[in-house]
């Protein structure tokens, strides 16, 4: 249902994270309600919603595109801009109109047979029109580790507070 696809697309954008490259912005969030008022949010307007936001590269090729778009008047299709090096944005997964992930993707030319490669630099994702930095592997990670280590420490304080032990008398 809706919950695991939710976790499906949750995992698959942790999994991509940032490449170090990205300013850590996975403590952030934000929200344009008066857009939202007006907009049916869908996965056709999910990535002019996220334009909005402060993660977003006004220098991209998504901008280009859109401005190229505005001021041809003529309709272009997005798949022109799969083999134009340079930063870029597109929605990877929609679900139920509640949630949307948008990778930041950098398309470069292969050195070797010049094929434009594309690799995800960040993952961000909008749940009910909140807009999130999805976390790094490594972020993940080490807080994991934080919370299992939180609970190893309460496990032995818990243990110790119910056994003692003194020369005298002994284990209690």
């Amino acid at each position: 249902g809706f919950q695991r696809e939710m976790a499906d697309a949750a995992a698959t954008a942790v999994a991509a994270g940032a490449d170090g490259g990205e300013e850590d912005g996975t403590g952030k969030v934000w929200r344009d309600e008066r857009w939202l008022q007006s907009n049916q949010l869908n996965e056709h307007n999910a990535l002019d919603y996220f334009a909005l936001s402060e993660w977003y590269d006004n220098t991209c090729l998504t901008s280009f595109f859109n401005m190229q778009t505005r001021v041809t008047g003529a309709k272009m299709d997005r798949q022109y801009l799969a083999n134009i090096e340079g930063i870029d944005y597109e929605v990877s997964h929609a679900a139920h109109n509640r949630l949307f992930v948008v990778d930041k993707v950098r398309r470069q030319k292969d050195p070797k047979d010049g094929a434009v490669r594309q690799v995800r630099v960040c993952s961000y994702y909008i749940l009910d029109g909140w807009v999130y930095q999805c976390p790094n592997l490594q972020q993940l990670l080490d807080a994991k580790i934080q919370l299992v280590s939180h609970h190893i420490t309460e496990a032995l304080a818990t243990a110790s507070d119910k056994h003692s032990f003194s020369l005298v008398a002994g284990h209690r």
